[in-house]
């Protein structure tokens, strides 16, 4: 099991870009999802993001649930917030959930914030299906995330 989980880091470190080409429906609806606040109109953009994203990378289509609740976290014994979860991604049942709701004062997450976390949650399915591996939180999975979230929200 220490080999499997080497091996995945290893190769989750080494691969810094996903291979995936973001359309322009997909740049299109990823300024509607920065803009978009409630829970029915995010779930829409996002999975239509993510379908764009599974197709062009060649990996087979994921669901997108979003939950109109606050975020699950932690808090310290003194109350403080220690750790919170804005989502997360199923392997078992190709499923990405994020929420929409913050988790402490319950508003809704910023758009930007909310991207990001669609972003890395896809980045979870493509390292699954492309990369042939559990995916890891190392400094490529990361580059993976900013370079797909780079190449949704700039032009050109």
């Amino acid at each position: 099991m220490r080999k499997l989980a080497s091996f995945s880091y290893l190769k989750s470190n080494r691969a810094t870009k996903a291979r995936v080409k973001i359309s322009p429906d997909a740049k299109f609806l990823a300024g509607k999802l920065l803009g978009a606040e409630s829970d029915r109109r995010r779930e829409f953009y996002a999975d239509a993001i993510v379908n764009d994203l599974c197709e062009s990378a060649g990996v087979p289509a994921c669901h997108v649930s979003i939950q109109n609740r606050p975020q699950a976290h932690r808090k310290n014994s003194r109350g403080v917030l220690r750790i919170k979860t804005l989502g997360h991604y199923t392997p078992r049942s190709a499923t990405i959930v994020v929420f929409n709701k913050t988790a402490i004062q319950h508003k809704v997450v910023a758009g930007k914030t909310f991207l990001r976390c669609l972003i890395h949650e896809f980045i979870h399915h493509y390292d699954y299906h492309k990369l042939h591996i559990n995916s890891l939180h190392t400094a490529g999975f990361y580059q993976r995330v900013k370079g797909v979230y780079d190449a949704l929200t700039h032009s050109g």
